[in-house]
């Protein structure tokens, strides 16, 4: 176990969402009291595995683009109320709003201090599961708000934050895009802020023409 983490951990340099999946193997290669004890294998590793079969499998090209300096292509504008998710994208002009479910506040509310930094990731995870397939291929994907850190380091001590990461590195993945996060003062995110809190006849008022680009939000998975 601990062989197949080191050599895993080899292959992050280019395959940069690879990071993510290989803690579980650590933990689990040192859980023994020698190196021949035997260990349970818990199925949640079997995502983990997949998503490395997949990533090895891919496109031998989409991996090169871990060498390439980040210079976006497409900006996404994302925010998060305690009402819901807006994300808006100027590129193709779609757009979404999106109501939280019980589920998905709850979720966040289960630590309060970190709340909106768990509404502000997910905003991001459901605009790339939205918006990646109209960005398929080797492009660069920005997103406009607040979990900088954790986003662009790909890693979070925090299970919740560590389960949203994961789902937009498999995302980011399929589609090969790259995705990267930056801060930008509320003026200049306003039409996302506008649709995170419902505020959509605001939003189109101000938005010549976007009525044609409403777009469902796809769905993010809550970790239980």
């Amino acid at each position: 176990i601990l062989s197949l983490a080191g050599q895993l951990s080899f292959l992050t340099r280019v395959v940069r969402w690879g990071s993510p999946h290989i803690a579980q193997l650590f933990a689990l290669g040192h859980a023994g009291r020698s190196l021949g004890a035997h260990v349970t294998l818990p199925q949640s590793l079997g995502i983990s595995l997949q998503w490395w079969i997949d990533a090895l499998t891919a496109s031998p090209w989409s991996s090169l683009l871990a060498f390439v300096p980040f210079v976006h292509t497409a900006v996404v504008e994302t925010d998060a109320s305690m009402d819901g998710i807006g994300a808006f994208c100027p590129t193709s002009s779609h757009w979404f709003s999106h109501r939280l479910t019980g589920a998905e506040l709850a979720s966040a509310m289960r630590a309060k201090s970190r709340a909106m930094g768990e509404l502000e990731l997910r905003a991001i995870a459901m605009a790339v599961a939205t918006f990646a397939e109209s960005l398929a291929g080797p492009l660069c994907f920005a997103s406009r708000t607040t979990p900088k850190p954790a986003i662009n380091r790909r890693s979070s001590k925090m299970p919740k934050i560590r389960h949203l990461i994961n789902f937009i590195g498999i995302i980011s993945h399929q589609h090969h895009i790259r995705v990267q996060s930056r801060l930008v003062k509320r003026d200049d995110n306003w039409r996302a802020d506008l649709l995170s809190k419902h505020q959509v006849d605001a939003f189109l008022a101000r938005t010549p023409g976007a009525a044609l680009y409403a777009t469902t939000p796809q769905s993010v998975p809550i970790l239980p």
